[in-house]
């Protein structure tokens, strides 16, 4: 006796069967922001740009010290820039009392960690030996007088020249990079010691590197919890401080959304300094375009993770 198959009694069953529905389509991808977009479509034309300059040829000399204007200007590439600090660290090394050099040991290593590698361990690394190298400019010069002054808000630091303020900013925000690669528990255990370096710079010159102190302290404010003294009304009155100051220097408005909008939560203002970033010109400040450069590269690293950052 055959038995006849049962008919399927519809399409919807014949989905069904296949884990489909006829009645409930697949669920479609939210849209995505037309800024979102728009600044994506901006930062495919600037990325290719980026660590990709044209760099002199590495300067030869038997003391590097002769040359350090031609070695730091081939920072343009992460290649450019480990050739220049193996020679920064050759001057360091012939000159050891030369806070100049040492201060731009802490920094290139800060720039390398920072702006040419997304890897968490070689950041630590490098932030490491920039804390080091920053350690032996302030010995170096008068940025130790950052440990030993105890300075408050609205006072002033008299007798300090911009190597002696330098020695002691490039140590500090190498440590900061530092504590918040390690974490929250770092984070914590270090900000006594950054806040106090960083009152000193502040006290000594609000407005050095393009308003890097209270670039910093916006950081800080937006970072630290509040029983560690964050606050973000106060992160976001140090950034506007900073931008009053330079409003040029794109790190601002990268640190600005990275560390006050995520926090707050506030989309419009993240993709506002975000937009400021990528639609700005790298040469307004004719000192800085590599790490302006380095700066559009990480707000296009953050327009791509808008979606996640206000879980969208």
């Amino acid at each position: 006796m055959h038995h006849r198959r049962p008919r399927l009694a519809s399409a919807a069953v014949a989905l069904a069967l296949l884990g489909l529905s006829a009645t409930a389509p697949a669920e479609e991808a939210p849209p995505v922001d037309p800024r979102v977009a728009e600044l994506t479509a901006a930062c495919a034309e600037i990325l290719p740009r980026v660590g990709a300059a044209e760099i002199p040829p590495a300067p030869t000399a038997e003391d590097p010290v002769s040359v350090l204007d031609e070695l730091w200007a081939r920072r343009g590439t992460r290649q450019g820039l480990v050739e220049t600090l193996a020679s920064l660290e050759k001057a360091g090394e012939l000159h050891p009392d030369n806070a100049g050099v040492l201060v731009l040991l802490a920094r290139g290593y800060y720039v390398l960690g920072d702006g040419y590698t997304d890897e968490p361990g070689e950041k630590l690394d490098l932030f490491q030996k920039g804390m080091d190298w920053g350690k032996k400019a302030m010995k170096a010069s008068q940025g130790k007088r950052a440990w030993d002054e105890k300075v408050k808000d609205g006072e002033a630091v008299a007798g300090v020249d911009a190597t002696d303020i330098a020695s002691a900013y490039w140590y500090a925000t190498n440590l900061g990079k530092w504590a918040r690669a390690k974490g929250f528990g770092t984070v914590v255990a270090k900000k006594n010691e950054i806040a106090r370096i960083l009152t000193w710079v502040r006290a000594a010159d609000e407005t050095f590197f393009h308003g890097a102190p209270p670039r910093y302290w916006g950081s800080f404010y937006a970072v630290a919890p509040s029983f560690a003294g964050g606050s973000l009304p106060k992160s976001k009155e140090n950034f506007e401080r900073a931008i009053e100051i330079a409003p040029a220097m794109l790190s601002t408005y990268v640190l600005f959304a990275d560390t006050y909008a995520t926090k707050a939560q506030d989309k419009e203002l993240f993709l506002k300094n975000l937009e400021t970033v990528i639609k700005a010109d790298p040469a307004a400040l004719p000192d800085l375009v590599p790490e302006q450069l380095l700066e559009q590269k990480k707000a296009c690293a953050f327009v791509a993770r808008t979606g996640e950052l206000f879980g969208e």
